[in-house]
């Protein structure tokens, strides 16, 4: 609810510091847009329910992505349900959550999170488990508690797959978002 200037302020903030000037034209051009055909609303409303969607799938990823790398039991157990999760069309995941729920931005936003969950645990799970023996070997012998060697070793070791995985999470979520607004979910 604040206004579109600051919000557009603050988007082109971020765009000149992520991306420098290259990425600030594209930006500016596209906030003008967005205000002059009268879409500013519905944009926030769809940029709210991607980035609410995104900051739960990343979660989900980190815990089970995690649990995984570290328990070869977990990872038997559950990356054929991760499997079976991403052939899944998207319009399945959409139906019963509808159905649960009703034609609502919290329905777009559950549904992107259980469509995306399974590539980011996925990438996650491997990026962790791809964290050299040595690495790990070496922050044991320092005497590293098992949190402080999750924390402090394997996810900054494995920090390309979190962005690879954030940056797919958040793709499939918006997605879903644009999906359920077209089935009257909200502002696509």
């Amino acid at each position: 609810e604040s206004p579109w200037y600051v919000a557009a302020s603050a988007i082109l903030a971020l765009a000149f510091v992520f991306g420098g000037v290259r990425a600030l034209l594209p930006t500016v051009i596209c906030v003008a847009g967005l205000r002059y055909f009268d879409l500013w609303h519905d944009s926030m409303i769809t940029l709210t329910m991607t980035l609410v969607g995104t900051l739960l799938v990343m979660v989900l990823a980190v815990v089970f992505g995690v649990w995984m790398a570290r328990r070869r039991a977990v990872d038997l157990l559950i990356r054929p349900l991760l499997d079976a999760g991403q052939t899944i069309p998207a319009f399945v995941y959409l139906i019963p959550v509808l159905a649960l729920f009703g034609p609502s931005r919290f329905t777009a936003i559950v549904a992107g999170v259980v469509y995306a969950a399974p590539v980011a645990i996925k990438l996650v799970a491997d990026g962790v488990k791809g964290v050299s023996a040595t690495t790990l070997e070496a922050s044991r012998s320092t005497g590293a508690t098992t949190w402080q060697e999750i924390t402090k070793v394997q996810l900054p070791m494995a920090r390309g797959s979190l962005v690879l995985a954030a940056n797919q999470g958040l793709l499939y979520v918006l997605s879903m978002a644009l999906i359920g607004g077209m089935v009257g979910a909200g502002a696509p």
